[in-house]
């Protein structure tokens, strides 16, 4: 967590009519460090905002780049925190600075398959958003590159690796979408049955929409099981369609990534052997796909 001197410093640059009233730490996943800040401003008002400090794994500017995706977003209406600004927070440690959101990411037992819906109706309408006024962003059009790299960490997976190899390519040749790139349950905020936000937008790109879609069905079958991320197949599908075998290209990419590094998300043992059983299963029924 941030010293508070070093908060202050952050807030005097970004925002220089606020002041720091209090500050508390958020859990921010793997790759950023998160903290709630209680801002007065000069006029009389308080606001909360949130600081996201991004990691090491980012490469050129990615906290003005997802500035500028959120204000893109926002600007189009959709449901993101407003950003307010960006900047270096110190030596490697590039900063977003946004609106807080109130609400929660819990789901319910009993709404498990309304609410499963409605994070892929909205999914469908983050792709079908204009990409005319996003920065540039990186493309996520092709997932045999890393793929080869990802297959790499498993012995039992040389095979399909070596036909991956062989078969080439596999450029999306369709119209790229805004992708949010890490599309799950703890990334959704909700007031009631309705999306107030959806954060953690440092990993977006242009590209093929199926890469969200494989991404966000894993994280149902981690959670939900295999049923959830079939729900969410259905319900995305009833706003655009998505080819069986593209997918199962994209479930193979995001679940031998997921193998490869989850060892690295600090889970417990009991819940790291649970997703990467998962995860190796979900590469196993995606390499039948691929291979018929």
């Amino acid at each position: 967590m941030p010293s508070e001197a070093r908060l202050r410093a952050i807030i005097a640059a970004a925002l220089p009519d606020a002041e720091l009233v209090l500050h508390k730490p958020l859990e921010g996943g793997v790759s950023a460090d998160v903290t709630m800040l209680e801002l007065a401003f000069a006029d009389g008002t308080r606001r909360k905002c949130v600081l996201r400090e991004q990691g090491e794994r980012h490469g050129g500017n990615p906290a003005q780049l997802e500035f500028e995706t959120l204000k893109a977003l926002h600007a189009l209406g959709l449901p993101v925190p407003r950003p307010r600004s960006f900047g270096e927070g110190g030596p490697g440690l590039p900063f977003v600075l946004i609106d807080y959101v109130e609400g929660t990411t819990h789901i319910p037992k009993a709404e498990t398959q309304t609410r499963i819906a409605t994070m892929a109706d909205q999914l469908a309408a983050f792709h079908a958003a204009s990409t005319g006024t996003f920065p540039d962003l990186p493309l996520r059009t092709d997932p045999q590159p890393e793929l080869l790299d990802f297959l790499a960490a498993e012995p039992g997976w040389t095979e399909l690796r070596q036909w991956v190899q062989r078969v080439g390519p596999q450029p999306f040749r369709g119209a790229t979408c805004v992708l949010h790139g890490d599309y799950w349950p703890l990334n959704v905020i909700w007031q009631g049955s309705t999306i107030a936000a959806v954060i953690d937008w440092e990993d977006a790109a242009l590209g093929d929409p199926v890469s969200d879609v494989a991404c966000a069905m894993l994280e149902m079958r981690y959670a939900f099981g295999l049923e959830g991320a079939n729900h969410f197949l259905d319900a995305y599908t009833r706003h655009r369609h998505v080819d069986p075998v593209r997918l199962a290209w994209w479930q193979a990419y995001v679940a031998a990534s997921g193998v490869k590094s989850m060892g690295g998300w600090g889970l417990d043992a009991e819940r790291e052997a649970h997703m990467r059983a998962i995860a190796m299963q979900c590469v196993a029924d995606a390499a039948r796909t691929i291979l018929q």
